[in-house]
């Protein structure tokens, strides 16, 4: 690529970069994307495009969330209000307005689960002052049972766009933050577990199936993730292969229904594609598992 020449960039990602950099500071440093913008972020080469994303999972730091951090930002609800309401019932999920820049998306903050239970919608208490003042008065994420992981993965991506969010037209290098590998499959995992969504399944089994250098080579890489040794890790793994367990599964099935959305209904190539992501995804899971340090997962995950 010479000078002045950019990649195009995918227009969620675009949606996603400038969100945060809507949200300044606090974007790049307490913001993590995750869900299903993902999983094309993470292969470079697929052989198969994603059907994509309508809506954007941002999950905030433990220090953001817990009021672990001094720094009071504007809240992300004041900065967003211009631009974005929540929707009906929730507090998490905010929808973009009417006449607002770009795609008619819809936005939901998550965030790792505290000490104290969540609230009856399964939101986020924030009791303490600073995350509620950095959240708003009303914006309370959803709470995720991935504890610190998502942000002990995380990898960082910089890209060119042209501002959403700007009165004239403005381009910056927007630098953010994306779960990795490792934290994807966590949070899917747990996902689902936890509801009825055939795209869990579809994100995990795509990104099994699409695997740069194959799934030998992509369990190495994540066995050597920093947070390969955190306790949720056998958890989370367990729980992939309890939804993937055969072809008939939810995991594999949920990645045959999407996928016919595309195609068309067609039974054979549906029991194919099933057999397919239970078999990719179980290369995966079933290498990760033999590569746990069980010494460390019975000291807290410490060395």
């Amino acid at each position: 690529m010479t000078r002045g020449e950019r990649h195009p960039v995918d227009p969620m990602v675009e949606e996603a970069a400038s969100l945060l950099y809507l949200l300044g500071g606090m974007g790049a440093k307490h913001l993590v994307l995750i869900g299903g913008l993902v999983p094309p972020l993470l292969v470079k080469e697929p052989r198969e495009s994603h059907v994509g994303t309508s809506d954007l999972d941002i999950c905030l730091s433990v220090a953001i969330s817990q009021g672990a951090t001094a720094e009071y930002y504007e809240s992300i609800e004041e900065l967003m209000t211009p631009y974005f309401e929540p929707t009906a019932g929730t507090s998490f999920r905010w929808r973009k307005r009417a006449g607002a820049p770009g795609l008619p998306i819809l936005v939901d903050f998550l965030a790792p689960r505290g000490e104290s239970a969540p609230r009856a919608d399964g939101t986020h208490a924030l009791s303490h002052d600073v995350a509620a003042h950095n959240a708003g008065p009303r914006l309370r994420p959803f709470a995720l049972e991935t504890q610190d992981l998502i942000e002990l993965d995380a990898l960082e991506r910089e890209v060119d766009i042209e501002l959403l969010y700007k009165p004239t037209p403005t381009r910056a290098t927007v630098r953010f933050r994306h779960s990795g590998p490792l934290g994807l499959l966590v949070a899917k995992a747990f996902a689902l577990n936890g509801r009825d969504d055939d795209k869990d399944g579809y994100d995990v089994a795509w990104f099994c199936l699409n695997l740069d250098r194959g799934p030998e080579e992509a369990v190495c890489q994540i066995a050597a993730r920093p947070a390969f040794n955190h306790p949720l890790v056998p958890e989370a793994l367990a729980l992939l292969l309890r939804a993937f367990r055969g072809p008939e599964y939810p995991g594999p099935t949920g990645y045959a229904n999407v996928r016919a959305h595309t195609h068309g209904e067609n039974p054979d190539l549906h029991v194919r594609e099933r057999f397919d992501a239970y078999q990719a995804t179980r290369l995966v899971v079933d290498g990760l598992i033999k590569r746990i340090d069980w010494d460390k997962q019975a000291n807290g995950g410490r060395s």
